[in-house]
């Protein structure tokens, strides 16, 4: 049966998502706990810097397992810099700060409440329209 998204018949790798989603989204809800816990022994710095340090080596194993290579050349380097200071090092240093000022649960609920500000803004400024699947999407991923 055809991908609503691409169009594609489902490949047989396909039977991936599910598990790789599901320890994802385990991943991703422990850290908030284990900040809070790391946070009674350290600083958030201290605690941000570690997670992106662990983070990287474990993405430069992957890489390696999986055949792949460094960006090459300058600019292709400052693009990647770019985007690792936005989406990994403000965004543990938030987590770290926002734990350490709120405590885990709220600084969850925050963090993961980015959907929910970009679909309002897009509704309000690009006066775009959510389908119920994308709504359902929403409840379903903040769930």
């Amino acid at each position: 049966m055809p991908d609503a998204v691409t169009g594609r018949a489902g490949r047989r790798g396909d039977a991936w998502v599910g598990p790789v989603l599901a320890v994802s989204v385990t991943c991703a809800g422990v850290g908030y706990p284990i900040t809070a816990a790391a946070l009674r022994l350290t600083s958030p710095s201290v605690v941000a810097t570690t997670r992106a340090l662990g983070g990287g080596l474990v993405m430069l194993a992957l890489l390696r397992m999986l055949g792949m290579r460094l960006p090459r050349g300058r600019p292709a380097w400052c693009w990647a810099a770019a985007i690792s200071v936005g989406n990994v090092v403000l965004t543990l240093a938030g987590i770290a700060e926002g734990t350490r000022l709120a405590g885990a649960a709220v600084a969850s609920v925050l963090l993961n409440s980015a959907p929910f500000f970009v679909a309002l803004g897009a509704r309000i400024w690009l006066a775009e329209r959510l389908t119920g699947r994308q709504v359902a999407g929403l409840v379903v991923g903040f769930a």
